[in-house]
């Protein structure tokens, strides 16, 4: 009975309205040990990016938690790393780790050289955006349509003003703040919408521990943790939007007297 409620709502993931199929974990139960997936944020989903999605994780699963940095990622590793592995030879045989030149503190306290492993950064953007188009449903119980999107990123923090910046003013008023640390700090999140233009939020987020991204090549030292995320109108609909303002400004000019 606790499935019906997801059937026919607007898709979390697309907008497209009374589309649901299913619910869906925004995310996966699999990111998490199997005593950390119980009240995992649900979602309604519809049954094409229930699918797309899944085929993200799925990627992403087999290759981000080489380099969990959560306090209990050993076990995990124990418990799901080389499985999923053995399932998918062709994705083990692409795998390239190489030395990064940089070291860190492990643990115990000794300095030891990290690896570095190459990964389809466009997977894992495209499914960070997906589950801040879930978190956003989950906390505000409102679903962002097809004309916005969220836009994720990881940004050097001297470039992340930039960004977010132009953005402030949307943000004067006390907005709705959306928070959580899933798994004990295997998927931590904040964000914060806008009172102005409810469509409009600010997301960041840090998976597995805090994991570490690099090889931005203006910053080939650069080891960035959070991911930054903007939910915004499409190309397309600001395109569409600002040729009905052009289009209401004629009107109105030709009603002027000259």
């Amino acid at each position: 009975m606790a499935r019906k409620k997801y059937v026919g709502k607007p898709c979390a993931y697309c907008g497209k309205d009374g589309i649901s199929e299913t619910r869906d974990h925004v995310v996966a139960k699999e990111f998490f040990l199997e005593e950390d997936r119980a009240n995992l944020p649900l979602v309604p989903a519809c049954g094409i990016c229930n699918g797309e999605k899944s085929k993200l994780e799925h990627y992403i699963l087999s290759v981000l938690p080489f380099g969990n940095r959560h306090f209990q990622a050993r076990r995990y590793a124990e418990q799901n790393i080389g499985r999923r592995l053995q399932k998918k030879q062709r994705l083990r045989d692409r795998l390239v780790f190489e030395q990064s030149g940089l070291w860190e503190r492990h643990p115990n306290g000794v300095l030891v050289p990290t690896m570095q492993l190459k990964i389809d950064a466009q997977k894992v953007l495209d499914l960070i955006s997906l589950i801040v188009r879930g978190l956003f449903t989950y906390h505000w119980k409102d679903t962002l349509d097809e004309d916005w999107k969220a836009d994720p990123a990881i940004f050097h923090p001297d470039f992340e003003e930039r960004v977010i910046g132009p953005l402030l003013p949307y943000f004067t008023e006390p907005a709705a703040i959306a928070e959580g640390d899933l798994g004990r700090g295997t998927f931590v999140y904040q964000g914060v919408r806008s009172q102005h233009v409810p469509q409009i939020s600010l997301w960041q987020l840090t998976l597995l521990g805090g994991l570490q991204f690099g090889g931005d090549s203006k910053f080939p030292d650069g080891r960035f943790t959070k991911f930054s995320v903007v939910t915004r109108q499409t190309e397309a609909a600001v395109k569409a939007t600002q040729a009905l303002a052009d289009e209401a400004g004629k009107a109105r000019g030709e009603q002027t007297p000259g």
